[in-house]
């Protein structure tokens, strides 16, 4: 299973998301290096730090670029 992200970023910097859940516990952080201005579609694995499969559920995604940051609620199915 897979994270389908998108986001507009405007700058080129390096991009990483972070990934908590309902409760604010860091389970994931995902280091995408510098991506285009614009629009980005990004999927990586649907794991915790330690390599296990994350349940379906609610959880927060923190994108951090340059000085920029941002952060929505997503439901995974």
């Amino acid at each position: 299973m897979r994270f389908h992200i998108q986001f507009t970023i405007n700058n080129n910097n390096p991009a990483i998301i972070f990934i908590y859940n309902m409760q604010g516990i860091l389970l994931r952080t995902e280091y995408f290096g510098n991506l285009h201005i614009g629009v980005n579609n990004i999927r990586f694995l649907r794991n915790d730090l330690g390599g296990n499969q994350l349940p379906a559920g609610t959880y927060f995604f923190r994108l951090v670029n340059g000085n920029a940051e941002g952060m929505i609620k997503g439901v995974v199915l």
